[in-house]
């Protein structure tokens, strides 16, 4: 009788093992999913900030496209193209000396502020509503750099920014911003008078209004 009550115990107990080890498998595995669920929103949400910046690249090419002086391939006529600049931040001194203030002030210009896109495809500053988009950019563009006289004709620069912001479900709550910042290198065809993306690169966000209009080579 009491062989079989100690078989008995024992068999109880592996069961009992068995158990917990089955459930500490199993909370490992839902802990590992867990984890790789929130990496892939945080990588999604990433991406989706790296998009609004795009847009920001699209919105200064756009900008770019609609003026004639943009098509003409002449170093006098850079200067009368339209650049996203911000008036009291803007500093293209590191292109070269041609750049004065007195040359800069000639530059057709649009303010550069965050920017978003809304269900009427309508353009709004983020401070003229109290509509909470998801998707921001905000962009700044300017001459390239030349290895010849003043600058390249052929070329200009844009720096865009852009942030994703997660809302809880009543939109009311941002829960994280993600961001990112990309330089993009663009030319342009003026025969075809087009402006093409050339080559694009990732760079660190900029805090700082000064260094984010701040033009700098690509």
């Amino acid at each position: 009788m009491n062989s079989h009550s100690k078989s008995g115990q024992v068999g109880l107990i592996m069961v009992m093992l068995i158990f917990g080890l089955l459930m500490t498998v199993s909370m490992a595995y839902m802990k590992m999913v867990q984890t790789e669920i929130e990496v892939q929103n945080m990588s999604d949400h990433t991406d989706r900030a790296v998009d609004a910046a795009f847009s920001g690249v699209n919105y200064a090419i756009a900008l770019s496209q609609t003026n004639r002086n943009t098509f003409i391939n002449s170093t006098a006529a850079v200067a009368s193209r339209t650049y996203v600049i911000h008036s009291t931040a803007s500093d293209w001194t590191g292109i070269n000396s041609y750049w004065t203030s007195t040359r800069r002030n000639q530059v057709a210009s649009v303010p550069s502020d965050w920017l978003f896109l809304n269900e009427s495809l309508t353009n709004y500053f983020v401070n003229e509503t109290t509509a909470s988009p998801p998707y921001h950019f905000r962009v700044t563009s300017y001459p390239a750099a030349s290895s010849t006289a003043y600058t390249d004709p052929q070329k200009f620069l844009i720096k865009s920014q852009g942030r994703f912001l997660n809302y809880t479900d009543d939109r009311k709550t941002v829960l994280a911003t993600f961001t990112a910042q990309l330089i993009a290198e663009c030319e342009i065809n003026f025969n075809r008078k087009l402006v093409q993306l050339r080559r694009y690169r990732f760079m660190p966000f900029e805090n700082d209004n000064n260094k984010f209009f701040k033009a700098i080579s690509y």
